[in-house]
């Protein structure tokens, strides 16, 4: 199964992970700065801690740079939109010859 990038891919599916990843980063940073200041959660607390934030941000960027058809990711809509478009089909200029009625005089 291939899954087509549509125009709100990024919008509604690699922007709330990248949100997501820089919230879940401020919350380590600040719980990082609590326990400098209080002493607290040291020892096998701050391990794991430690090491769902790593899990957590290892797992999103794996997602985000994902190459699988049938996932939405970063990286498929950076190269959906690096291939060229297709040229729009070209129709006949609007003039007066074609734009009146056939047996109609154009005067």
């Amino acid at each position: 199964m291939s899954a087509v990038v549509g125009p709100d891919w990024l919008d509604q599916h690699v922007l709330p992970d990248i949100r997501d990843m820089l919230v879940q980063d401020a919350y380590f940073k600040l719980t990082g700065y609590a326990r400098q200041l209080t002493d607290k959660f040291n020892g096998v607390i701050a391990g794991l801690i430690y090491a769902g934030y790593v899990t957590s941000q290892t797992v999103a960027l794996r997602r985000l740079c994902d190459n699988r058809r049938d996932v939405i990711s970063f990286r498929r809509v950076l190269e959906d939109r690096r291939k060229p478009t297709q040229p729009l089909p070209t129709r006949p200029a609007i003039s007066r010859r074609n734009w009146t009625p056939a047996g109609a005089s154009a005067s």
